[in-house]
């Protein structure tokens, strides 16, 4: 079985949740003949990829060089790692590959983020029938499977948007025994606090700016020893803001080993007030046995049933009341970090999760025609007046040829 990952930007395991994701992924269906191509510059953080055996393959937008590839490739899969990238390739690959399979990974559901980023920030009601989720929905439409980090989120699409649900499959992060048998320091070794966030992602860089401006205040009258440490990739110039030594906030950069880096805090802060999936930044702090505090949003994929020894909360004065007894009491600590490392044992099982996949995809596989025959808005999706990014994508492919061609005299 060949597999093509098309990714948007190469795949970084330690810079962003979307890259672990990513790489679960490569891992649950590794029996595979994986292949990884994106647009991106190829960059030292994903050699990872190239150690695991994976051919990776540089690729251009909007530029035939693709039809060639994808039909010498061949692959019996396609991938597509967010929305946008189904859009920009999907309808060369049923061009020159209509047999093939194809899996949208929604990483996290990309209208819902949106959604509540315009309600935080208008104060009106959330709108999820926004100009997103029309291209979202349609693209989700037009693939034969969508992998899903959150059940929440495949509650919206089912009930809210009609999705089928032999269309969607819950797979969360995942975790094994090895990752849960490495011993990390007890309370009474570890200082400060700490939160963690790729920068480029807008909902890490308003939950930094939120804790730094509005809860860090508070608890730093009553803790003024400790320190908050923001770590996170692809900081800009405007983020140098948050760096306030007097203060003792520190703007730490990227983070090359967050288990080993978040082992030293007391707690891990996730304070979000918008956002959508599954957050990377908890599992790594129920790994790693650090208090992980946060808010609604941040465990909103993350609960099953389950006290987590605190009311997550997006209120600064709530939070940072739970910052300070967490930050004294080593009983309150113990309880947090192990009701943590319980939903990993009961929830987030690699052995679980892998199977599963892989069964739902060679099964989706096997039955591909069937199913396409009775997926009515599949094909309706494919229907040319609802192609209107094929035929953008050949206009831009067009102006760039004719922008190559020598001027007229």
């Amino acid at each position: 079985m060949k597999a093509l990952l098309i990714a948007k930007h190469w795949p970084e395991l330690d810079a962003t949740a979307a890259g672990r994701r990513t790489y679960d992924i490569l891992n649950a269906l590794q029996d595979f003949e994986f292949h990884s191509a994106s647009a991106s510059n190829f960059n030292k953080h994903s050699d990872l990829l190239v150690s695991q055996n994976i051919q990776c393959h540089q690729i251009k937008l909007n530029d035939e060089s693709f039809d060639q590839f994808i039909a010498e490739l061949n692959p019996d899969i396609v991938i597509y790692d967010r929305f946008m990238i189904e859009e920009q390739f999907s309808w060369r690959v049923k061009t020159f590959c209509p047999n093939a399979m194809t899996i949208l990974d929604t990483s996290d559901l990309h209208c819902l983020r949106q959604a509540r980023n315009t309600a935080l920030h208008s104060g009106e009601a959330l709108n999820l029938d926004n100009e997103l989720a029309l291209r979202e929905i349609a693209s989700i439409q037009r693939t034969d499977l969508t992998i899903m980090i959150s059940n929440a989120e495949m509650d919206i699409l089912k009930n809210h948007f009609c999705i089928l649900s032999n269309k969607l499959h819950y797979y969360p992060f995942v975790i094994n025994a090895e990752n849960l048998a490495v011993q990390y320091p007890v309370f009474s070794e570890r200082n400060h606090l700490m939160m963690i966030g790729n920068f480029l992602h807008e909902p890490n860089s308003d939950a930094a700016r939120f804790m730094a401006n509005e809860i860090w205040p508070l608890v730093h009258k009553q803790l003024p020893e400790a320190q908050l440490h923001i770590y996170g990739a692809y900081h800009s110039d405007k983020h140098q803001q948050l760096h306030q030594p007097k203060k003792n906030v520190f703007l730490k950069g990227r983070c090359e080993n967050a288990l080993e880096t978040m082992a030293q805090y007391k707690i891990n802060l996730a304070p979000l007030r918008f956002g959508a999936g599954m957050k990377g930044k908890v599992l790594e702090g129920w790994l790693t046995n650090t208090a992980t505090i946060g808010s609604p949003i941040a465990f909103e994929a993350m609960l099953f049933g389950q006290n987590l020894g605190f009311t997550p909360s997006i209120n600064p004065n709530d939070i940072a009341q739970i910052i300070i007894k967490t930050y004294n009491n080593e009983s309150t600590f113990d309880l947090i970090t192990k009701i943590g490392r319980t939903q990993l044992i009961n929830h987030f099982d690699e052995n679980t999760h892998n199977s599963s996949l892989k069964t739902k995809i060679l099964e989706h596989q096997n039955s591909l025609k069937a199913n396409r025959k009775l997926d009515f808005y599949q094909s309706m999706f494919w229907q040319k007046q609802m192609r209107a990014e094929q035929y953008m994508s050949k206009w831009i492919e067009s102006k760039n040829q004719l922008a190559k061609l020598p001027t007229a005299l």
